[in-house]
């Protein structure tokens, strides 16, 4: 509740990026207890974030709001807000976010099954993580697309795609 009242008060721009980015870290840290909280946190992030024309980071607080949103079964929502941050972010130059955000989108559809729209986005998510050097994106992409695989009977690709995703995963991660 502190962070509520220091988010209203800010002492210029980069004083309420540094407190907005803590404030969303304290979002997704409580995805996993309290996801009221985290959806209030990161709504609150979203139009501070937009306040100050911070395109790319309400972009990211917005993907982090689909993954509450998906979790507490309010998928349509969730394909609705993704979709909306899709058509934003790709009218910006090609970067890690849409990358990610196209992979992570990628793998709703596929789960909403709309597989054709999963098609679509994980493959753009595989082009721009290859072509901007974004392991995550791949990662995501392949494992999405082993579950497509997977969807048509066809267990020896889906096996290919989900091993090197876990690989590019492991060997990437932090």
């Amino acid at each position: 509740q502190a962070l509520d009242g220091t988010l209203r008060e800010p002492a210029g721009k980069w004083a309420l990026l540094v407190k907005l980015r803590g404030q969303e870290w304290v979002a997704l840290a409580g995805l996993w207890q309290d996801y009221d909280a985290a959806e209030r946190l990161l709504t609150a992030a979203i139009a501070d974030y937009e306040s100050v024309g911070d395109t790319p980071a309400a972009i990211r607080a917005g993907s982090k709001l689909c993954n509450v949103e998906w979790t507490v079964g309010r998928q349509v929502e969730a394909l609705a807000r993704g979709q909306q941050l899709l058509e934003i972010a790709s009218t910006r130059e090609p970067d890690e976010r849409l990358a990610v955000l196209a992979a992570t989108m990628g793998n709703a559809y596929f789960f909403a099954g709309n597989h054709e729209r999963a098609d679509e986005l994980l493959s753009l998510a595989l082009d721009l993580g290859e072509s901007l050097g974004v392991p995550e994106a791949i990662s995501r992409a392949f494992a999405g697309k082993g579950m497509r695989a997977m969807a048509r009977d066809h267990p020896e690709e889906a096996l290919a795609y989900t091993k090197h995703g876990l690989t590019i995963a492991l060997d990437t991660e932090d």
